[in-house]
């Protein structure tokens, strides 16, 4: 068990499918480490056993209330599009939206706190080469984002995009626990943690 007086802090890139592993950038005690999950129990059990004070996970974590009896988009992926951050709407990433909400549910059971964040939004932000395929062009988005990350993380576990991408939601998630964001969506329907 952790002492009591130190946090832990997580954020998530969740993968819609079991058989991709989700990346999971987790700090303690000012030290950053990645490692991945295939399955919502495996990350349920290391939740438990770490005990995080918060985790941050890159995935819809609620199912769209609907607008004009059409149940596609959240308030919140509305609100994104507005304000011209790119976002795919609920409907089209059903299979990872209800994985999130499963994931949730049995990381409530231990009484461990998970909020959605969307990593681009901290790339726009920031100017992480906002404008790159992160697929494609993966060698300069890790490197314009080990150029702009507040933390000290080895380079060499920085793999994949998916790395990147938890990265983020773990210091979109640092944001939150220092009271240093804001929210779009609704309260009732769901609600993404951006940067200020």
């Amino acid at each position: 068990m952790k002492d009591a007086s130190t946090n832990m802090l997580a954020g998530i890139d969740l993968s819609a499918s079991f058989l991709k592993p989700s990346s999971c950038a987790f700090l303690e005690n000012g030290e950053i480490s990645l490692i991945s999950f295939n399955t919502n129990a495996e990350i349920a059990k290391w939740a438990t056993d770490s005990t995080p004070d918060l985790i941050g996970l890159d995935a819809p974590l609620s199912i769209p209330m609907g607008l004009n009896g059409k149940f596609g988009s959240r308030e919140c992926e509305r609100d994104l599009l507005k304000e011209g951050i790119p976002v795919l709407m609920t409907s089209l990433i059903a299979p990872l939206t209800f994985r999130a909400i499963h994931l949730v549910e049995l990381l409530s059971e231990s009484e461990i706190r998970s909020i959605e964040v969307y990593p681009y939004s901290l790339r726009k932000q920031f100017n992480i080469a906002p404008e790159i395929k992160k697929e494609s062009e993966f060698t300069r988005l890790k490197a314009r984002f080990l150029e702009v990350f507040p933390f000290d993380v080895n380079p060499e576990q920085v793999k994949e995009h998916h790395d990147v991408d938890a990265l983020l939601a773990l210091w979109m998630t640092k944001l939150v626990f220092d009271n240093a964001y804001k929210t779009t969506g609704n309260p009732e329907e769901g609600l993404i943690y951006l940067p200020l």
